[in-house]
């Protein structure tokens, strides 16, 4: 028996019958998105009260919460942002996103070669929040090196295994671009501010050719 033909006509109808019904849902769909905007921005203000409550009683007991301070999600409220980066600042470090599987903020270093104080405010900076960061499933921490290139030809990461102790510096797009492995924080943060900097004082330096 031959199989009937669907019509051009029967499958138009079939058309306008599945945008009926798509209609219909985003119908039903709009009251709960409303709700679900609704309960986000009621949510950002809760938290930025919390953040409210945590700052005064870090000024009271002149103590900081830095768990509190590292906690970062998609769901972080702009008062939690702002106090993050100030945070931060006092230590003279800087933030790149975060970790959702550690729900904590992502660090950057950026320092300026021929700068002790850039140097000791990024050991000092560093030292002081190691004991407060969480490591990755590879049980390390990574932060990102801001160089002077911007990572236009290549981009490194500041890897510390804290069991072993082990801090490398770890190019990502060429084994041959300067790398070190060393024992000590101040160490690795040496050898970046000579070779990975940012930005340099000495007038003799090259921003785009000592760097590879």
């Amino acid at each position: 028996m031959e199989k009937k033909q669907v019509t051009i006509e029967e499958l138009t109808d079939q058309i306008k019958k599945n945008e009926q019904k798509r209609e219909d849902l985003f119908k039903k769909k709009a009251p709960i998105d409303r709700e679900i905007v609704r309960l986000y921005d009621l949510n950002s203000k809760l938290r930025g009260k919390i953040c409210t409550i945590k700052k005064n009683e870090a000024k009271k007991d002149k103590k900081t919460d830095w768990k509190y301070v590292l906690h970062t999600s998609h769901n972080q409220s702009s008062e939690e942002y702002k106090y993050q980066g100030e945070m931060l600042r006092t230590l003279g470090l800087m933030r790149s996103g975060y970790y959702s599987e550690t729900e904590q903020v992502s660090l950057q270093i950026a320092l300026v070669k021929g700068d002790p104080k850039s140097l000791e405010d990024h050991y000092k900076g560093l030292r002081f929040l190691l004991p407060y960061l969480k490591t990755l499933k590879d049980k390390c921490i990574h932060m990102d090196i801001i160089e002077a290139g911007l990572s236009e030809r290549e981009s490194w990461s500041l890897t510390i295994n804290m069991e072993k102790k082990e801090y490398k510096i770890v190019p990502h797009r060429s084994k041959f671009s300067k790398n070190g492995t060393f024992n000590t924080l101040r160490k690795a943060l040496e050898f970046i501010q000579e070779n990975v900097w940012y930005e340099s004082k000495l007038p003799e330096d090259n921003r785009e050719s000592e760097l590879y």
